[in-house]
């Protein structure tokens, strides 16, 4: 299910980063780390992701206007914090999210969930 799909992990916590792309290495064939909003940025000008798992609080800004434009390009999103009540914009988004600490049997889960799923009308509107 996994095989076809290109992920972007946009985390600024490395050991997060690193935790995740471990666990997908034998199942997700393109993996990228992003630690920025910066470094997001840049990757998804020269690559097209299936999935972009992102934390909703990042140190160098909102990261509301990046997933808008990954919606646009048909990216799936699944959101990730400690804390979702941090930014209530996206709280408010009707994305899948896990919290963390999370056990990597459910982000196993909500990933194959996520991409299995597809983009509601709802959210491809929002991207519009």
């Amino acid at each position: 299910m996994l095989s076809n799909t290109s992920l972007l992990i946009i985390e600024d916590q490395p050991e997060i980063c690193d935790l995740i792309k471990l666990s997908f290495a034998n199942r997700i064939p393109t993996i990228q780390l992003a630690h920025s909003l910066a470094e997001a940025a840049e990757l998804i000008k020269e690559t097209s992701f299936t999935l972009m798992i992102v934390d909703v609080y990042l140190p160098d800004g909102d990261p509301y206007p990046l997933i808008l434009k990954m919606l646009q390009k048909k990216c799936r999103v699944l959101l990730m914090s400690g804390n979702f009540q941090i930014n209530q914009r996206i709280n408010d988004l009707p994305f899948p999210r896990i919290e963390k600490p999370f056990r990597l049997k459910n982000l196993i889960k909500k990933v194959e969930e996520t991409v299995s799923n597809p983009l509601s009308d709802e959210l491809i509107e929002l991207a519009s």
